[in-house]
């Protein structure tokens, strides 16, 4: 299933309007810069060969990891905010994330690359680099990813950690639609 061209503009004008919240879990009460994610409603197939390759060429470098190595399923995914560990699904407008096997998109960026530099078991870092939808001007921020399974990942940043989980597609049926 493809979530990027599932979403409905209605919801995409919906997101737009919300203000996301990001929940700390490191006691820090300062919210993360990257609070949610966004679906991106469009895509150009040019750009998603220039994503592929720029993430593929970086791990082609020395010694640096592949993307596609990353052992994360694509999809959409909701942030963790419950005491047991589940996550919102459908989830709220403010704390979706979609990955895509190129980049973490978000409610703030789209068609995002991120370039791993380097790997020390399950956590990732390196670069990301997205188009901001309103502006169209690309941004590039330091990111930093632990893979806690196949289905869960944490953002990990100067402000924090927040949690995501992966939202089985049963979820979010009635929600893209």
């Amino acid at each position: 299933m493809n979530y990027r061209i599932a979403v409905g503009l209605p919801f995409l004008a919906l997101l737009s309007a919300c203000g996301g919240s990001g929940e700390v879990s490191s006691g820090n009460a300062e919210a993360p810069n990257q609070s949610a994610v966004l679906l991106n409603a469009t895509s150009d197939p040019r750009n998603e060969a220039e994503r592929s390759d720029a993430a593929e060429d970086a791990g082609s470098a020395g010694t640096a990891p592949r993307l596609s190595e990353i052992a994360l399923k694509k999809g959409v995914y909701a942030q963790v905010e419950r005491a047991d560990g589940t996550p919102q699904c459908p989830p709220a407008l403010a704390v979706v994330a979609v990955f895509d096997g190129k980049g973490f998109d978000s409610r703030n960026s789209a068609d995002c690359t991120f370039v791993p530099l380097s790997r020390e078991d399950s956590i990732w870092s390196g670069t990301q680099t997205c188009t901001d939808p309103a502006s169209r001007s690309q941004q590039m921020e330091q990111w930093t990813v632990k893979v806690d399974s196949a289905t869960r990942y944490t953002r990990i940043g100067s402000t924090g950690r927040i949690h995501y989980a992966l939202c089985p597609d049963e979820k979010l049926s009635d929600w893209n639609s």
